[in-house]
């Protein structure tokens, strides 16, 4: 008899909202390193090997870099994925009409919509069956290239594509068709067999963390500074390209979107203004120090690139952010 496989699906909570929590999904805060508030009943991105101190511009991928690097802490689980704390894969075949943008629109989190979506275990398991990957459907958007220079800073995309056809040749003209189609992949949502996990990470990740330091955020506003972001939900639909090309075998699933948040949030302590950001600087500011120690050790015990590289990004952080 074969044993169900290990799964866990980490769910990016930015805000404490209502949890979907199970043996396979897996709330976690993103963005830890930033602020002296830790949500309970989850795991934290700051914790062991981590890139918190980037949420501002890499936003939940802060989540994917740390199951990766702590994969282990995870239970070793055979499939990895990732969704949002208000948006979901949906579990089965029969969706609700979508909305033009591509997802199904829900207007409240409650037991109605979990049954919508599917959002068990059971489900979940048995829409994984005999495939090596869950993807979210792709969404219209005109020519992909043309649609992020019309919503983000063009330069630092083209910036992204050199470096891709400079590290990765080969896969520049599944680039080139990539922002030449109407769909795209959005929302970075995902669910990989580890081996699949493992190679997209060390390859998203290599190029990301090289792009990072090129693109001068910290001179954009807030939305833009999401760059590493909104770049990374492009490279991840031209990595679903290469995946098919490959053979791998590919589900395609509809997305959900909780439409009210007002119900969604839960309250959270207040505190004085004044105080709270006083508190948080503070916090902040000890965390990225404990993390600089930790680097500049291994750097010092390895002499490998990557630790150098975590030492310029926190220091950078602390000079431009603090």
């Amino acid at each position: 008899m074969m044993l169900s496989p290990h799964i866990k699906i980490l769910i990016s909570q930015k805000k404490y909202s209502k949890l979907l929590s199970s043996d396979i999904f897996t709330p976690i805060q993103t963005g830890c390193a930033l602020t002296p508030t830790r949500f309970h009943g989850m795991l934290h991105d700051d914790e062991g090997e981590n890139i918190s101190q980037l949420n501002a511009f890499f936003c939940e991928l802060t989540a994917i870099y740390w199951a990766w690097k702590n994969y282990d802490k995870l239970g070793a689980p055979d499939y990895i994925g990732f969704m949002h704390h208000r948006r979901h894969f949906i579990f089965n075949e029969h969706p609700q009409v979508t909305t033009p943008p591509g997802y199904v629109e829900f207007q409240a989190w409650d037991a109605d919509y979990l049954r919508a979506c599917s959002l068990c275990d059971a489900e979940v398991r048995q829409m994984l069956v005999g495939y090596d990957a869950i993807i979210p459907k792709p969404i219209r958007v005109g020519r992909v290239y043309d649609q992020y220079a019309q919503c983000h800073r063009i330069a630092d995309y083209d910036l992204a594509l050199q470096l891709l056809h400079a590290r990765h040749p080969e896969m520049q003209a599944l680039a080139e068709q990539y922002n030449r189609g109407l769909l795209s992949y959005a929302w970075l949502m995902g669910i990989y067999k580890k081996e699949v996990f493992f190679r997209y990470c060390e390859w998203l990740f290599g190029l990301l963390l090289e792009l990072y330091p090129r693109l001068h955020l910290t001179e954009a506003d807030p939305y833009q500074a999401r760059a590493c972001g909104f770049i990374a939900e492009r490279l991840t639909g031209m990595y679903f390209l290469k995946l098919r090309q490959e053979g791998l075998r590919m589900r395609e699933l509809h997305v959900s979107l909780v439409h009210r948040t007002e119900a969604l949030y839960l309250p959270e302590l207040h505190m004085p203004p004044g105080l709270s950001r006083t508190l948080a600087l503070m916090a902040r500011k000890n965390r990225l120090r404990l993390q600089y120690c930790y680097y500049s050790l291994k750097y010092a015990l390895s002499r490998k690139p990557k630790h150098l590289t975590h030492l310029r990004l926190i220091k950078e952080t602390l000079h431009n952010h603090i």
